[in-house]
């Protein structure tokens, strides 16, 4: 009689899961063989993207645009990648592949994901699309990898597969982010990279990334400037400016948001040395 009723209750518990079972969650990595996916290589063969249309109200007309599908080969060994706002002149909307047949329904399905990528850059130039988030923030994978937020205006949302976001510290003193960020780890970036000259853009931030106490790891391309040309970056230290790359100087410890609040900048900041370049006169 009791090994009837336990087996009552077994059954009955696996019915009741199986009713509870919402269909609608999926793993977006892992989709049916069947489905195949057109997707592009662009130009420096490392990303892979499909294309989409939207259709512009003004001019009464279709116009091309495009996702991020997946890494190339060559890609996928990539340890710092910047997200390209535009391919092939088409706006990059977002990440996957929807494959849903329902015009009012969404399916998104992805490749998009690297455990050799340590950071995912989103520059000055970017701007975040009302369904950026919604319709992108499960669709990477990336759980070795920082994603480094440059823009004043900071990112609305925030993809839950990585290991956490770099922000700039404009962004953490005016919240300029989104309170989803700290659901991961959620850094501001100890070293930031200015233009160094006047009227320059993003508040004078070129850049920003971030390590715990040690030599930096990877150094960011120079600014571009017309008229001028940088080969070194420099720190102010006692009032005199030092050259980075050969001083051996360490970052801060990290500016850790989860742990507790910044009232002052602890991180380095670093200059670049402008020279100008010699015009021939006519």
């Amino acid at each position: 009689m009791k090994k009837i009723l336990f087996f009552i209750l077994i059954l009955g518990v696996m019915i009741l899961s199986s009713c509870t079972d919402d269909k609608s969650q999926y793993d977006p990595f892992n989709f049916d063989d069947v489905i195949t996916v057109d997707y592009y290589t662009d130009q420096t063969n490392t990303f892979r993207y499909v294309k989409e249309q939207r259709f512009d109200d003004e001019k009464k007309e279709y116009y091309d645009v495009c996702r991020l599908f997946g890494l190339t080969n060559s890609g996928s060994k990539l340890e710092y990648l910047y997200f390209p706002n535009q391919i092939d002149g088409m706006d990059v909307i977002g990440f996957g592949c929807n494959i849903s047949s329902d015009a009012n329904e969404k399916k998104f399905v992805s490749q998009f994901r690297s455990t050799k990528l340590k950071r995912l850059f989103f520059d000055i130039n970017f701007t975040c699309d009302a369904n950026f988030f919604a319709e992108s923030y499960n669709l990477v994978s990336l759980p070795n990898c920082y994603v480094v937020w440059i823009s004043v205006d900071g990112p609305t949302g925030n993809f839950i597969n990585t290991l956490g976001n770099i922000i700039t510290w404009d962004m953490y003193k005016n919240k300029t982010y989104s309170p989803d960020l700290m659901n991961n780890k959620l850094l501001v970036g100890n070293i930031t990279y200015q233009y160094g000259y006047d009227d320059a853009p993003n508040n004078n931030v070129y850049c920003i990334d971030s390590y715990d106490n040690i030599e930096r790891e990877y150094i960011v391309n120079y600014p571009n400037r017309d008229d001028y040309i940088c080969n070194e970056w420099y720190y102010l230290d006692d009032n005199s400016l030092e050259c980075w790359f050969s001083s051996g100087k360490k970052c801060s410890d990290e500016i850790c948001v989860n742990k507790k609040n910044y009232e002052t900048y602890p991180g380095l900041v670093v200059y670049p040395k402008w020279v100008k370049l010699y015009t021939q006169p006519d």
